[in-house]
Order: structure tokens, then C-alpha cells, then sequence
């Protein structure tokens, strides 16, 4: 199994928010692979000397260990979903009991 070349690139990108006047200034962004991972971020910088600079600062704090994967909390299921949704349904429609009674009738 070949191993990914590590590689690394600087782009422009325009922002993308609707604005005219922001949509002509060019970000610049990096993307890179780096232990068999590809790692994208915005610089939110207009110079591409700048945001060279950007990148390679995070890159060797990556290589440091310093910047990592950040734990996510972990998501919850569709039936820990429901019964909250329900719960707070019956709270909510109190006084029209029969909407939540819908409500628990049309769950999965």
C-alpha cells in the first residue's frame, strides 16, 4: 500500500456570503495531506505571503503534536431525539394537549 505524498497548496478563494464588495476580495486558504490526512483551513488573510506564514506556523505546531483532532460530543440517537422532542411537547402544548398528543401518536 502506497503511502500518500504529503502535498501542499496555496489558493485563493473568494468569500462566499452574497456581499459584492466581499466577493472581490480574495481569501487565501491552505490544503495540505499530512500523515495520511488532509487538512483544509481558511487564513482569512488578502496577502499570500501572510497566510504562507499562517500555514506554516500550523503545520509545525501539527508536527509538534500540538494541534490535534478536538473530541466532539458525541451526537445523540433518534429515539434520545424523540423523547426530549416529546417532553418538551408536552410542556409546550399544554394547553392544546391534543398537538402533542399527535405528536406522540406520529413518532417512530
Amino acid at each position: 500500500m502506497q503511502r500518500r505524498q504529503e502535498r501542499r497548496e496555496l489558493m485563493p478563494r473568494k468569500a462566499e456570503n452574497g456581499n459584492a464588495a466581499v466577493q472581490a476580495r480574495r481569501r487565501y486558504w491552505y490544503k495540505f495531506w499530512y500523515g495520511g490526512r488532509r487538512y483544509r483551513k481558511s487564513t482569512n488573510l488578502n496577502n499570500q505571503r501572510d497566510a504562507g506564514d499562517i500555514e506554516r506556523a500550523f503545520r509545525t505546531a501539527l508536527a509538534k503534536g500540538e494541534v490535534g483532532i478536538t473530541e466532539r460530543n458525541p451526537v445523540p440517537g433518534l429515539r434520545a431525539s424523540m423523547a426530549d422532542f416529546l417532553n418538551w411537547s408536552a410542556e409546550e402544548h399544554a394547553v392544546h394537549p391534543r398537538t402533542h398528543v399527535r405528536y406522540k401518536t406520529s413518532r417512530m
